[in-house]
């Protein structure tokens, strides 16, 4: 499975500089939705979601994140500890 991130009204894909390209060749991929998810909130993205591509194309499947959501990700990201305390 491979996991990207798309613009949901532009359709572009996610890139490693935090901008979007048409080119799906050069879309970033990602290990999991999670860490797609961290990207998105620590780049200030919105209007995005998540697409996961499988070897069969008929089982692909997109999921619409909420910026809300990612607003508060970013903010609980922002208020995180950076030495490992809790």
């Amino acid at each position: 499975m491979i996991i990207l991130l798309q613009h949901t009204d532009t359709l572009a894909f996610a890139a490693s500089d935090g901008g979007w390209t048409p080119d799906r060749v050069s879309a970033l991929e990602f290990e999991t939705a999670h860490n797609a998810l961290l990207f998105c909130a620590s780049r200030g993205l919105t209007s995005v979601q998540v697409l996961y591509e499988f070897p069969d194309t008929g089982m692909n499947t997109t999921t619409r994140v909420s910026d809300g959501y990612l607003r508060r990700l970013r903010d609980t990201m922002a208020n995180r500890p950076t030495d490992g305390s809790s």
